[in-house]
């Protein structure tokens, strides 16, 4: 997942960049301090999920939100805010989640684990949009660990978070998927 953080706040910034890098759970592609900035950045980076600011110069989180709803595929939206009194505008907006400064480590993974879920309507247009069948695997590295079999073999292991089309009877399937198990002698 790319990760663009908008905040006016360096010190924001810097946190939530270090959470994310923490947790190994998305890649944080820019920054911005304000919300004509964001949208510059947007159309630059192209990220997947905006942590947005609500009070911020020039314009404000909720109106970059606003702003970025009218795109033909606009980012997930994660509000993080010192203010509890804009939720409801957030939600108006089509945020995934609404989260008080300062973040916590286990909201801001719970949030960016709904941002990366398909939604039935979501499910249902991929569905209708392409009566072909399987079109592609999409896969999202999420973890990736190394580990000594014994004899001088180590295992690498690589889940990946995976999209998988295929339009056939199935549907769309979409979960974690192991889609490598490497031996290096």
């Amino acid at each position: 997942m790319n990760v663009l953080i908008v905040d006016d706040e360096k010190p924001a910034r810097e946190r939530l960049r270090n959470l994310i890098q923490d947790m190994n759970l998305g890649e944080v592609v820019g920054e911005a301090s304000n919300g004509r900035e964001a949208l510059t950045e947007t159309d630059r980076v192209h990220p997947d999920i905006l942590l947005l600011d609500i009070r911020m110069p020039e314009m404000d989180g909720l109106e970059t939100a606003s702003h970025l709803s009218k795109l033909e595929n606009p980012p997930a939206v994660i509000f993080t805010t010192a203010y509890n009194d804009y939720a409801l505008q957030a939600f108006e907006q089509q945020a995934v989640d609404y989260l008080l400064k300062p973040v916590r480590r286990e909201r801001l993974e719970r949030a960016l684990a709904a941002a990366r879920r398909l939604t039935r309507v979501q499910l249902s247009a991929l569905r209708s949009n392409d009566p072909q069948g399987r079109t592609h695997i999409s896969a999202i590295p999420i973890l990736v660990s190394i580990e000594d079999t014994g004899n001088g073999i180590k295992a690498i292991t690589i889940l990946v978070d995976t999209i998988i089309r295929d339009l056939g009877s199935s549907g769309i399937n979409a979960g974690y998927s192991i889609v490598a198990i490497i031996l290096i002698v």
